[in-house]
């Protein structure tokens, strides 16, 4: 009834949605809030030395592909437009990627509403993403852009689907693959739902219907990657991936503990202790699953559908990058996680009434333990935003001593130095997760604050330290930043 009472009420509906976004957005701005003036680390140079440099005619060339390029033509120019709007401030680059996560949160209620008809369902599956753990360098890594930008599109790509407007989709599909990859990824989640929702038993016409449905965005994912391979005669990768049957089994593995575990003092084991955390977590679903019989639930197949796109996502990721891994690629995997969770939640809503009293007690136990594990991804997100600021002031730190150590070097510089922190603290094992400080993007930096494209970088000890033409010897401390007359030890 009230399903049929809002549908009548469009006024009410959009009030609805109106709400709940601000509601994301307010609790988004209070989590979120110890990171938004962090300052540039890392990869964030590139970019911006990169924007610097452009103009918007050189940005719209890159919807061309190169083989030297990744193709991300759309977070190019969106990243071209904020540099134009905010130049070296970096406020403004975290409350676009803000937005754009607190957006993904939105369009995941509405794919959960219209999936399980249920709002508080819906906003179980919004809160349960919006908080991920994982979604710290999608916001205060600004290099990250891509992640944040593809992530809004996914899910809006999947909402406009389920909800039939199938041209909004196609849109929001051709911008997602323009933002990065994961376009591959939302194409084969359209496959699957179809798969698991719309053909509800094999029969000819339904699966011509599904058919037709899908192929114009199949069709559309095919061209792109046909595109870029004959255009480009290559297509980018961040590493060398492993696809060793161990090296698949040991990804997956990954992916499924990082998936539901939280505290750090517990994710600095997962790296060593990997088959453990997985032998742990896979019996308890296997337990799950024989104690309450998901088949048999009346939402089973969106909890099919949800494992399933928790399942691609990851194999995506495993298949493309293992075994580099960062806490961003679990940004995609959540989002099938926190539908699969509120799938969980109709079901045991629905069912309480039948069960008895241990099964009652049972079923309150694990919804207090859920609870916790949400109120404690938003600690853990609250103290990371803090690690990220940490992390900027070190980097602004080193740079403006630098400069203020040598206000004029001479011609084509190389600034030696004994070590360049790589991150903050690693406290995000296996120790490329960030806060990250000068991973990258040292040398950029002080490109843009010298404006001289003839400033180089070096190690002490490399080769590119021993043939520097005019070195400039600098030691970093965590407290100081000092310039020596000979080679650091």
């Amino acid at each position: 009834m009230k399903q049929n009472a809002s549908a009548k009420n469009p006024q009410s509906s959009t009030l609805e949605y109106i709400g709940i976004a601000a509601l994301l957005y307010l609790v988004a701005l209070v989590v979120f809030a110890p990171g938004l003036r962090a300052w540039f680390v890392s990869d964030a140079w590139k970019f911006l030395e990169f924007a610097y440099d452009t103009t918007y005619a050189d940005v719209f060339r890159q919807f061309l592909p190169e083989p030297e390029n990744w193709y991300r033509p759309l977070t190019r120019l969106i990243f071209q437009i904020e540099f134009n709007l905010f130049g070296l401030e970096p406020l403004g680059y975290h409350l676009v990627a803000l937005a754009l996560h607190v957006a993904s949160a939105f369009s995941l209620y509405g794919l959960t509403r219209l999936l399980l008809k249920s709002r508080l369902a819906a906003l179980l599956a919004a809160f349960l993403f919006l908080l991920t753990i994982h979604a710290h360098e999608v916001v205060w890594s600004i290099g990250d852009l891509h992640n944040s930008l593809a992530g809004a599109f996914m899910l809006t790509t999947l909402w406009l689907y389920i909800a039939g407007k199938y041209k909004g989709a196609f849109l929001a599909l051709a911008l997602n693959l323009m933002a990065d990859e994961t376009g591959i990824v939302t194409c084969a989640l359209l496959g699957l739902y179809e798969i698991c929702l719309r053909v509800s038993h094999i029969e000819r016409r339904a699966l011509q219907n599904a058919a037709f449905r899908f192929a114009p965005f199949a069709l559309l994912t095919a061209t792109y990657l046909l595109f870029r391979v004959l255009w480009a005669r290559s297509i980018l990768n961040e590493s060398v991936p492993c696809h060793a049957p161990l090296c698949l089994i040991n990804g997956m593995s990954e992916y499924l503990n990082r998936l539901f575990v939280r505290h750090d003092q517990l994710l600095a084991l997962l790296w060593t202790r990997r088959p453990y955390f997985t032998i742990v977590i896979s019996l308890a679903l296997i337990a799950f699953t024989i104690t309450t019989k998901p088949w048999r639930w009346a939402e089973w197949r969106v909890l099919l559908f949800a494992s399933g796109w928790m399942a691609l996502a990851s194999f995506f990721l495993v298949w493309s990058l293992w075994p580099y891994v960062a806490d961003r690629f679990w940004y995609v995997p959540d989002m099938g996680l926190a539908l699969a969770l509120a799938t969980v939640f109709v079901h045991v809503r629905r069912a309480f009434p039948t069960l008895n009293s241990w099964q009652r007690a049972f079923t309150f136990s694990a919804g207090v333990v859920l609870l916790l594990w949400i109120a404690l991804g938003a600690i853990m997100l609250f103290q990371r935003g803090q690690l990220w600021q940490r992390a900027g002031e070190q980097a602004h730190f080193i740079v403006q001593n630098v400069q203020h150590l040598v206000p004029n070097p001479p011609p084509n510089p190389t600034f030696i130095f004994d070590s360049i922190p790589d991150s903050y603290l690693e406290t995000f094992p296996p120790g490329n997760t960030g806060p990250y400080v000068f991973r990258n993007g040292l040398r950029e930096a002080l490109h843009l604050h010298y404006a001289r494209a003839d400033v180089d970088i070096a190690i002490a000890g490399s080769e590119d330290a021993r043939t520097a033409t005019n070195p400039i010897y600098l030691t970093i401390a965590p407290d100081r930043v000092e310039l020596i007359s000979r080679p650091p030890p």
